[in-house]
């Protein structure tokens, strides 16, 4: 389906001015586990804080703007979606104030990107009915800030700090050894987090 896409943004010819992006919203579900390994290198699996539960590749094509088969290791999150399709749209200056994602449009286009050390936050509530869902003793939580990522599966149990850059399968816990690292981002945690906006189906 993807090459029947391609086929037809060049029979329209509007090929050279789409951009396309392919991505997966999380990690694998554990039940494919042992038949497709999807989670390759990393630890944990769909609706975990670690990396197999949250890291997935972002494939995107612009033939004459995304230099093919280039590589980027910059850590992006889809809030950073609109954002980027605003800017690449030339229509940057409409996107909400309150979207915190921002655009990584110089990233796909192979320029120097901004804000490599900012902060990104993902959360799941354990229990995901009922209007208690999002208190704090009842979240999986997790804050990545450049090579930093703390992380709890629980609200009831002690947080995990690992060192993407050395340790991306998360298997040595770093929290006892850098507590000022721990004790920022739980600060950031605190001063930034909200409950998220009520996700209902429509009628």
């Amino acid at each position: 389906h993807v090459g029947d896409l391609f086929s037809l943004l060049r029979e329209l010819g509007i090929d050279d001015r789409t951009l396309v992006l392919f991505c997966s919203d999380n990690g694998a579900a554990e039940r494919f586990d042992g038949v497709l390994d999807a989670c390759g290198p990393f630890k944990g699996f769909k609706k975990s804080m670690y990396e197999g539960g949250i890291r997935v590749p972002l494939l995107a094509r612009w033939p004459g703007r995304i230099p093919a088969g280039s590589v980027s290791n910059f850590p992006c999150s889809f809030p950073d979606m609109l954002p980027t399709l605003a800017e690449a749209a030339g229509i940057a200056d409409r996107v909400p104030a309150d979207v915190t994602g921002m655009s990584i449009l110089p990233t796909l286009l192979g320029q120097p990107q901004a804000s490599a050390d900012r902060h990104l936050y993902w959360e799941w509530p354990q229990n995901d009915r009922g209007e208690n869902a999002f208190a704090p003793e009842g979240l999986m939580q997790a804050v990545r800030r450049g090579k930093w990522k703390l992380l709890r599966n629980s609200g009831t149990v002690p947080w995990e700090l690992y060192d993407l850059s050395t340790d991306p399968g998360e298997t040595r816990n770093l929290a006892d050894a850098h507590l000022d690292v721990v004790t920022e981002l739980l600060a950031w945690v605190q001063a930034n987090r909200v409950d998220p906006r009520p996700q209902a189906e429509p009628p």
